[in-house]
């Protein structure tokens, strides 16, 4: 470790003008502990221009520097007189513009020329932008200057100088830009000619896959004069019309032009112009770059249509439908699997094989066994590999009202059926409705919803309560009726048809003083959860095709008493 003990000075002055930030060392020991900073305040990586470095340790403490410190330029690092400033090996410290070339200039017509530039070293900081800048004005800078913006990083780089006058004298360089600042190659001039050649530009590279990607370009000159147009592509740079990669149009009718390019190679950088031929020669636009995808499997989504209810299908069946995207790669075969465990392949799961090809594709599976959750994924394959879709579930509710009478870990709910008690209870109970164990075989038991949400567990091994997300997959209009049994309800059993399986009946609920209301054969309520303060019920009614909530606030303790039927969903 190398020990420099300074007496004042300053590394790099500040420019008169900027904004000062100043951050003050005043601890002992290493520059990145924010305890050594006054307001715990560690200088950026880069300190900007107008900002200030004081480093005051107090007497026999240090200042360790313990990484690379950028001080840009009209920034200031002051160490102040007597203090210790330690620079171990290998810790700089740096304020360097980039260092680069400005590459001669071609192409010179009437209207543009092409020049570019090669960056030689970056100062220690990230190129953040790159270009050309000119003006009919020597020593051409940002602020004074027409320029171009051809990205980031070291890269060599060209750049087409645009809209210019003919017969005009130009100064030129390139220059590069760093959070230090920005720094310019040597100048160069150049004089335009009389000819018009056409202004043409890449706008973008889109939809960008493993062997083809769709362009789009603008000419901005007399569209008539042109006799051919198009797109020039390479993996090498400053691609030309002299290439077999390009596209070939005559006479533009438009000033946008777009075109699908094809038989890339995977995952390579590509470099594409744009160029436009009139009677005065080949213009060509400024280099566009983009760097296809890699071979891949296919990309695939599923949804289900129809055909879903409650018990997991109508009859065992289901509809499925996918999308698959080749990716580069011909897709030779696209289906469906399924499976009872989740993630389900196509060497362990049941299959269908729905067609071949990137695109739309469906399946009807079938013989699933009701009462069960099954987990479906769509799958297209091609020569690299089988690509899934994400699991969606098809998943099974309880074929009929709860009826248990222990907790999960084996103890008793206890049934209550004195009134007085029930509009009392803090604590799990149920019964039956009008307190008749008849009712239990048909309808099930009551349940207050103190006893879902007893810490001893509630629903059976494998079951579990189901939440309004579950619930909501029955909302659609006549959803309710879809859901009723045909018998057992009073007239007019509106819209019933029980074609979800769902199985509802009009168990009837006890309400929190206890009275049943004579509900039952009008109502069906099951419990749901509790959600944005509110504790949800679902409600099926004898007048009406509806699936509708019922809700009360969680904080009003009889809410917790009313006695609705439960039913499970599979875990």
């Amino acid at each position: 470790m190398k020990y420099c003990f300074f007496t004042f000075f300053t590394l790099l002055t500040c420019l008169t003008g900027y904004t000062q930030n100043t951050y003050t060392f005043t601890g002992n020991g290493y520059w990145t502990n924010a305890s050594n900073w006054q307001s715990f305040s560690i200088p950026p990586d880069t300190l900007p221009a107008g900002a200030v470095i004081n480093i005051s340790p107090a007497p026999n403490d240090s200042c360790v520097l313990n990484k690379v410190q950028v001080i840009a330029s009209g920034a200031s690092l002051n160490i102040l007189t007597g203090s210790n400033f330690i620079v171990p090996t290998g810790m700089i410290i740096t304020a360097s513009l980039p260092s680069l070339t400005t590459t001669p200039v071609t192409e010179i017509s009437g209207n543009y020329a092409l020049s570019g530039g090669s960056i030689s070293a970056n100062g220690g900081s990230p190129v953040l932008s790159k270009g050309v800048v000119w003006s009919v004005n020597p020593t051409p800078a940002l602020e004074s200057g027409t320029f171009t913006v051809d990205g980031a990083g070291n890269t060599h780089y060209g750049s087409y100088l645009q809209n210019l006058l003919p017969n005009t004298q130009y100064y030129t360089r390139a220059y590069a830009t760093t959070s230090i600042g920005t720094g310019y190659g040597n100048e160069l001039s150049f004089t335009t000619t009389t000819d018009f050649l056409p202004v043409v530009t890449v706008s973008s590279v889109d939809t960008v896959m493993a062997t083809t990607a769709s362009v789009s370009g603008r000419i901005s000159s007399d569209l008539p004069s042109i006799t051919t147009h198009g797109f020039c592509w390479d993996t090498a740079r400053l691609p030309t019309t002299a290439l077999s990669t390009k596209t070939v149009k005559g006479t533009p009718l438009y000033t946008f032009s777009f075109d699908a390019i094809t038989n890339l190679l995977p995952g390579s950088v590509y470099y594409i112009r744009a160029y436009a031929t009139n009677s005065f020669g080949t213009a060509y636009s400024s280099e566009y770059s983009f760097v296809t995808d890699s071979l891949k499997v296919p990309d695939v989504s599923i949804s289900i249509t129809g055909n879903i209810d409650a018990l997991g299908s109508i009859d065992g069946i289901a509809v499925c439908a996918g999308y698959a995207s080749s990716n580069g790669s011909t897709i030779t075969v696209t289906g469906i699997c399924w499976d009872s465990v989740p993630n389900p392949v196509i060497s362990s799961g049941d299959t269908t094989v729905s067609g071949n090809g990137p695109g739309n594709f469906s399946s009807i599976i079938t013989s699933l066994a009701p009462n069960t959750t099954y987990y479906i994924r769509a799958y297209a394959r091609n020569a690299i590999g089988t690509g899934y879709s994400s699991t969606r579930l098809i998943r099974a509710w309880m074929p009929s009202n709860l009826d248990i009478v222990t907790y999960r870990n084996g103890d008793t709910i206890p049934q209550v059926t004195d009134s007085a008690t029930w509009a009392n209870l803090t604590t799990g109970a149920w019964c039956y409705y009008n307190n008749d164990s008849t009712n239990g075989a048909t309808y099930g038991k009551l349940y207050n919803f103190y006893a879902l949400t007893d810490p001893r567990g509630f629903a059976p091994v494998g079951w579990r309560l189901p939440t309004e997300d579950d619930w909501s997959a029955f909302n659609g209009n006549q959803s309710g009726g879809r859901m009723k049994t045909t018998t057992l309800w009073m007239p007019p059993n509106t819209g019933a048809t029980n074609s979800s399986r769902f199985s509802g009946v009009p168990g009837g609920l006890r309400l929190p003083n206890a009275n049943f209301a004579g509900s039952q054969g009008y109502y069906a309520e099951w419990w749901s959860d509790i959600r944005f303060g509110y504790l949800f019920g679902r409600r099926l009614s004898y007048n009406s095709a509806s699936f509708t909530q019922a809700f009360t606030n969680v904080n009003i303790p009889a809410a917790m008493r009313t006695g609705r039927s439960v039913r499970c969903i599979k875990e």
